[in-house]
């Protein structure tokens, strides 16, 4: 009985596995259909990719040779960015040396005195060669101030350092004031005579016997500075006894009141009036002189002295800071008061001057 139970037990034991086994082959079958149906898909899916990566690769190939002509450009645009990288160093070394070698020239032209290339269009030079500008040479005698020796009387000039000087660069001699300016030889020489750093106009208070030489740019510091303190006359507009504009100067008309100031720039413009007035006999002369950056720029001008009771009128220019008193009493440019008369307006206490002004241009056609 227990060898038949033990059998039985066995068998179902054995039934069990089998179940298993055949679950297990169940399982395994389903797995292979499955995969079969993907690479089925898969298989499906490339032979209908098949046409399109053939026509890549066809395209792939025409673009070959795009790809050797771009390669080609790459290599022909970097050859001449290093040829123009060359150039460029090679043009900047040759405007160095053009630079060095032109300071080289310029030293060696340098008048022994001033130490300037000569702006003479002819270079004076002593018996040895040695080069002293026209002014210098002026100035030093007949002696050369680098070797000494004495001229024999026979003016000398260096056509080499002449040709050359046409060929530099100057700076103005002004450098060492502001001035930027930088031009050959000829144009240097016109730009020196009229730069508002060149000090060659007379001080408008000459008739003080102020013998200064002033600029554009040191004309009112000058006059303040050295002008202020002086004692003038009572009524001579000195310094301390000048004008000042105190009414509208928009449309530049204006009044000045009395013992104020000693100029006025003209509004809009970089320009001044400098009003100065002398004692000539009997009379006062108050003329009025435009300090500008254009050397020919004139005003014509209202100009009225006057206080409460009377008053005296003028109509004239400006002018010139290059022109003399006597070329404004030549031209009429010039407000004659007798002094007695001055004297009454200034101890009446309310003395003003007014003026109007109209710019000139002498460019404008009629």
């Amino acid at each position: 009985m227990d060898a038949e139970k033990k059998a039985l037990a066995a068998d179902g034991e054995s039934g069990v596995e089998i179940e298993k086994n055949v679950q297990a082959d169940c399982e395994v079958g389903g797995l292979e259909e499955m995969l079969r149906s993907q690479i089925s898909q898969l298989k499906a899916a490339n032979d209908q990719l098949k046409p399109q990566n053939e026509q890549l690769k066809a395209e792939i190939y025409q673009l070959r040779p795009l790809k050797a002509e771009n390669d080609r450009l790459k290599s022909d645009k970097d050859g001449l960015l290093a040829q123009l990288q060359t150039e460029l160093h090679s043009k900047e070394t040759v405007e160095e040396k053009m630079k060095t070698l032109k300071a080289k020239m310029a030293e060696h032209l340098q008048c022994s005195v001033c130490l300037q290339v000569p702006r003479d269009a002819k270079i004076p030079v002593c018996v040895n060669g040695h080069i002293t500008c026209g002014k210098c040479k002026e100035q030093t005698g007949n002696s050369c101030p680098d070797c000494r020796t004495v001229n024999d009387g026979v003016e000398r000039f260096s056509v080499v350092a002449g040709n050359i000087s046409d060929l530099l660069e100057l700076e103005c001699a002004n450098e060492s004031k502001g001035c930027k300016e930088k031009l050959l030889r000829p144009d240097i020489v016109k730009h020196e005579n009229v730069c508002i750093y060149t000090a060659n106009l007379v001080c408008p208070y000459f008739f003080l016997n102020c013998k200064v030489k002033v600029s554009y740019m040191s004309c009112i510091e000058h006059m303040v500075k050295v002008h202020q303190n002086h004692n003038y006359p009572s009524y001579l507009l000195g310094v301390r006894n000048e004008l000042k504009i105190i009414s509208d100067s928009h449309n530049n008309n204006g009044k000045w009141s009395y013992k104020k100031s000693i100029s006025k720039g003209i509004a809009g413009s970089d320009d001044h009036l400098i009003l100065v007035g002398q004692n000539i006999g009997d009379n006062v002369l108050i003329f009025v002189k435009c300090l500008s950056k254009d050397r020919s720029q004139r005003y014509s001008l209202e100009l009225e002295i006057s206080d409460d009771k009377s008053k005296k009128t003028n109509f004239g220019q400006t002018l010139l800071m290059t022109e003399d008193f006597e070329m404004g009493i030549r031209a009429g440019n010039v407000l004659e008061v007798h002094s007695k008369a001055y004297e009454k307006f200034q101890r009446s206490g309310n003395m003003v001057i007014c003026f109007k002004l109209q710019k000139i241009d002498d460019n404008k056609n009629d």
